[in-house]
């Protein structure tokens, strides 16, 4: 269980379709075993973005796999018109497909998203595709630093959304709704001593990146957190029957 809670993330599983050597690697998730461990391999002559992915790949998922699909065949590369009808792709395709989807699909594989063993929830999971929607709006496909960086930032933002939340839900108990009228010092009081609260729990997130791109994502979760803080005491102030502009 320990090893779950240094890996950001559970599982990392690579389709390279169009497999086309399946005498070098086998179709399925052997050939896939030996075909990432291969492409994995850190070599002095690649760029340097490369290699910190193959050095770091290992530290953010707990599991790596690789599953070589064979090529769908020529009616779904070259007719315009293939609208996904199985009797147009290959038969050879579709074999390795089946072993593929209960892989994927079967319910005792389907478990719950974690982050550093933590559940991820439905909001953390739009910024993830928030990031990666954007990252893929180009022509062009994303390179691997571009990936990487996506996920940091959808990692973080997920992280300050989370701890942003702690603290509008602590300060709705105490200054929110109906609640009655708090004095402005005592009102800043709970707000500084939240923010420390919410400060605490971003940083006890584990998060990519560093410690230099992470500071970034906490700068904009305390400027959030005083953004909040004004519609508070807009709040507060209206609650008191003295208050005057």
């Amino acid at each position: 269980m320990e090893e779950i809670y240094q890996k950001p993330f559970q599982t990392l599983k690579f389709l390279i379709g169009d497999w086309s050597y399946p005498y070098e690697h086998s179709y399925g998730l052997e050939g896939g075993k030996q075909f990432l461990e291969k492409r994995l391999q850190v070599k002095q002559n690649q760029r340097e973005e490369l290699q910190n992915v193959r050095k770091h790949i290992h530290n953010c998922f707990s599991n790596l796999g690789c599953f070589l699909l064979p090529h769908p065949g020529l009616k779904v590369a070259t007719n315009p018109s293939f609208d996904g009808r199985l009797k147009d792709i290959d038969e050879e395709f579709k074999r390795e497909l089946r072993n593929l989807v209960p892989l994927l699909l079967a319910p005792e594989n389907l478990v719950e998203k974690e982050l550093s063993g933590s559940k991820v929830t439905c909001r953390d999971l739009v910024e993830y595709f928030k990031a990666y929607i954007k990252i893929y709006q180009g022509e062009e496909l994303p390179h691997p630093k571009s990936m990487l960086q996506a996920t940091a930032e959808a990692n973080n933002l997920a992280t300050v959304a989370g701890a942003r939340e702690i603290y509008c839900k602590s300060m709705e108990q105490v200054c929110g709704g109906d609640k009655p009228y708090l004095v402005p010092s005592d009102l800043e009081r709970k707000h500084l001593d939240l923010t420390e609260v919410a400060i605490k729990q971003f940083r006890s997130v584990k998060k990519m990146g560093g410690d230099e791109f992470c500071r970034r994502y906490q700068d904009q979760l305390e400027a959030e957190i005083e953004e909040t803080y004004t519609k508070f005491i807009k709040h507060n102030d209206g609650k008191n029957i003295f208050y005057a502009d």
